[in-house]
C-alpha cells in the first residue's frame, strides 16, 4: 500500500475514535445526589408534629366530665367572740361566749359541662355539719365583781347543703415552636411561666346554702347547783343564704384524660346563717380545694 494512503487511513481511524469518545463523554448523565437525610427527617418530624397539634386542636371537647372535689376552709365557720352586755337599771349583766368545733373540710360530687374548648360550667354539691357551743352566764352586778346566778350552755349541731354553680374560663394554650428548641443549645428548662398560665382557669358564680337540720341541747346550772335540760332547737337567722364566689385553679391532664385541679376560692355570703349575741357565722370565707375529674 502506498505510504500516503496508509497515513490517511490511520489519521481517519484515530479521528473516528476521538469523535466516539467525546460523544460518550458529552452524553453521560451526572450522578444523582441523594437528599440530605437530616433535613428530610427534620421536615418530616416538623410536619408530623404540626399535623398532630392541628388534629388535637380540631378535636371536639368532651361535653361532660364527672368527678369529686375536696374543699377545706382556712378558718372556722363561726367568728366566735366573747361579749358582755349589762343593764344598769336592773343591775344584771350577761356574758356570752361561743366556740366552734366544726370540721373545716368536705368532699362532694362535681360535674363539668364543657360549652366550648375554653368555657365550661361547674356544678357541685356538699353536705356538711356545723357545731358550736354557746355559754351564757348571768350575773348580778358585773362579770368582774358580781355574783354568778345562772349558766346556760347550748350545744347545737347543724346539717346543711352547699350548692356552688360556677362559670369557668381557660385562656388559649401557648403554642410551642420547633425552631427555637432546635437552635437552643443551652440548658433545658422543664417549665415556664407561660406553660403554667396555659393551665390556669378563672371562675366566678354563685352558691346557695340550705339548712336541713338543727339539733340543740340546752343545759342550765343555777346558783344553788340545781340543773335543767331541754332540746329546744336554736333559731337560724337565715335558713337559706346566697353568696358570690370567685376563684382560680389549674388543670393538669394525663394520657388517660384524668384531670387534677388544685383550686382557691373566695366566698362572700349575703348574710350570716346564725346571728345571736356571740354566735355569728362568717360572711367571708377562703377555701382551697382539689378536684379530680374524668
Amino acid at each position: 500500500m502506498h505510504p500516503s494512503i496508509e497515513i490517511r487511513l490511520r489519521a481517519t481511524f484515530f479521528g473516528l475514535v476521538l469523535a466516539a469518545g467525546s460523544a460518550l463523554l458529552c452524553g453521560q448523565t451526572p450522578a444523582t445526589q441523594s437528599p440530605a437525610q437530616g433535613s428530610d427527617t427534620k421536615a418530616t418530624s416538623v410536619s408530623s408534629s404540626t399535623s398532630a397539634e392541628e388534629s388535637d386542636t380540631k378535636k371536639p371537647p368532651r361535653r361532660f366530665s364527672y368527678g369529686a372535689r375536696f374543699r377545706w376552709w382556712t378558718a372556722q365557720p363561726f367568728d366566735g367572740k366573747g361579749i358582755e352586755v349589762g343593764d344598769s337599771q336592773t343591775d344584771i349583766s350577761h356574758a356570752y361566749d361561743t366556740t366552734s368545733a366544726s370540721g373545716r373540710y368536705a368532699v362532694g360530687p362535681a360535674v363539668d359541662w364543657n360549652v366550648t374548648r375554653h368555657l365550661s360550667i361547674r356544678a357541685e354539691a356538699f353536705f356538711e355539719h356545723l357545731e358550736y357551743t354557746k355559754v351564757t352566764q348571768v350575773y348580778t352586778g358585773t362579770p368582774t365583781d358580781g355574783t354568778l346566778n345562772n349558766t346556760f350552755t347550748e350545744h347545737t349541731s347543724i346539717g346543711y347543703w352547699d350548692f356552688p354553680l360556677l362559670v369557668r374560663y381557660q385562656g388559649i394554650p401557648v403554642q410551642t415552636t420547633t425552631s427555637s428548641s432546635s437552635t437552643n443549645s443551652g440548658p433545658k428548662i422543664p417549665f415556664s411561666f407561660d406553660r403554667i398560665i396555659s393551665h390556669a382557669f378563672v371562675e366566678a358564680g354563685g352558691i346557695v346554702r340550705e339548712l336541713t337540720t338543727i339539733r340543740t341541747g340546752n343545759d342550765t346550772l343555777h346558783a344553788d347547783n340545781s340543773t335543767a335540760y331541754n332540746e329546744i332547737p336554736a333559731t337560724a337567722a337565715h335558713p337559706t343564704v346566697e353568696g358570690a364566689v370567685v376563684g382560680v385553679d389549674f388543670r393538669f391532664r394525663d394520657d388517660f384524660n384524668l384531670k387534677v385541679m388544685p383550686e382557691a376560692r373566695y366566698i362572700l355570703w349575703s348574710g350570716p346563717t346564725f346571728e345571736s349575741q356571740s354566735t355569728l357565722s362568717r360572711t367571708r370565707q377562703i377555701e382551697v380545694g382539689l378536684s379530680i375529674m374524668f
